[in-house]
């Protein structure tokens, strides 16, 4: 039931089962996965099959305050109940990838309501873009160290799932690209913003190219963080994105922040050409 690494990449290790599944654990970006996955809704098989299995854990049922990291001796580590009700799942696939997508949105509460200074950062090795005319220009490191505090119990996470199942593969699953489209996103902020937004009068949104820059950055960081702790990150499907590098009208999802499922099935496609077998039934555990 493990991976196997070759000069082409991971391989399932042959044996009879020939059983593939892909195990998905994350944040509220998943439900675009989960939303494509359900559509297709194909039984789980009970022998040997082409298709790969997709199971999710239902982050919804724990209100997204699921504890996936435990103290252990001074240390986090991965929950070990969950670690064990996996293990159990495990036994019966021949071969298993894991597909993270912890965190996604620290870049849009960084960015999405522009703040009482605004700010840009210079950074042209990520987008190529002029700093905004009376912002307050912040140093890449300055973004970087702020953006990771907000993101590190989601990169740690990542890192502990790999370090748990170090036998197999895991891929964390880039979050979806910023919505470019001003108009949309002070319609649709979602409850978390609209909290944080002004009572009354109009909303003023971080420009998006501002926001399109931190979440390249975000990007970065997830990558490197993928690098240091031996798991794979994915990009956003290209296809996933207009002309200028925004999600495409066609994948927006029901807020500011989120995409839909056809976004969902791009993702499902992407994994499909990872692990060299579509994926067909879906089942959730918790």
């Amino acid at each position: 039931m493990a991976w196997q690494k070759g000069e082409t990449g991971y391989a399932p290790e042959k044996s009879g089962m020939n059983r593939n599944a892909v195990i998905v654990m994350g944040d509220s970006h998943y439900a675009a996965l989960a939303e494509a996955a359900e559509a297709r809704a194909l039984p789980l098989a009970l022998g040997p099959t082409s298709q790969a299995d997709i199971l999710i854990f239902n982050a919804w049922k724990h209100s997204l305050n699921y504890e996936f990291l435990v103290a252990h001796r001074g240390e986090l580590v991965f929950n070990h109940r969950l670690k064990a009700k996996i293990d159990t799942l495990k036994s019966d696939y021949d071969a298993v990838t894991f597909a993270c997508m912890f965190g996604g949105n620290h870049n849009h509460t960084l960015t999405l309501l522009q703040h009482p200074q605004p700010f840009d950062v210079h950074m042209p090795d990520i987008v190529k873009a002029p700093t905004a005319s009376g912002a307050h220009v912040l140093t890449r490191a300055y973004v970087e160290a702020t953006l990771l505090e907000y993101m590190s119990l989601s990169l740690v996470t990542t890192a502990k799932v790999a370090e748990a199942f170090r036998q197999d593969q895991t891929l964390h699953l880039s979050p979806p690209p910023c919505i470019g489209d001003d108009t949309f996103s002070k319609k649709h902020m979602g409850a978390f913003f609209e909290m944080r937004a002004p009572a009354f009068g109009d909303v003023s949104l971080t420009p998006r190219l501002i926001r399109q820059k931190i979440w390249n950055l975000q990007l970065a960081l997830q990558k490197t963080n993928a690098t240091r702790h031996g798991y794979r990150h994915l990009s956003p499907p290209p296809t996933s994105m207009d002309v200028e590098g925004f999600l495409a009208s066609q994948f927006y999802g029901s807020d500011a922040t989120h995409a839909n499922r056809a976004y969902g099935d791009l993702l499902l496609r992407q994994l499909e050409d990872e692990i060299g077998a579509p994926i067909g039934a879906i089942n959730y555990f918790d």
